[in-house]
């Protein structure tokens, strides 16, 4: 991503029902009003009974920051 930058690398074998999913930290560096940072062990836990779930963990984790705000933004 930047020049000169050494980033670590590996491999990973993935099973066949395996999903890899890519984010930035700002999908869980979210300030819950009164509560304060939501810690990633906790956006973890979320995300991993989203994916046991039908649907999608994308539109189950906007909805659930959608309501630690009490709002649509």
């Amino acid at each position: 991503m930047i020049e000169g930058i050494d980033y670590e690398t590996s491999k990973e074998q993935l099973g066949p029902y395996a999903r890899l999913l890519i984010y930035s930290d700002g999908v869980f560096e979210i300030d819950e009003p009164g509560v304060g940072m939501w810690k990633f062990q906790d956006f973890v836990t979320f995300l991993t009974a989203c994916l046991r779930k039908e649907g999608s963990p994308i539109e189950r984790h906007l909805a659930y920051v959608r309501q630690m705000h009490n709002g649509d933004i």
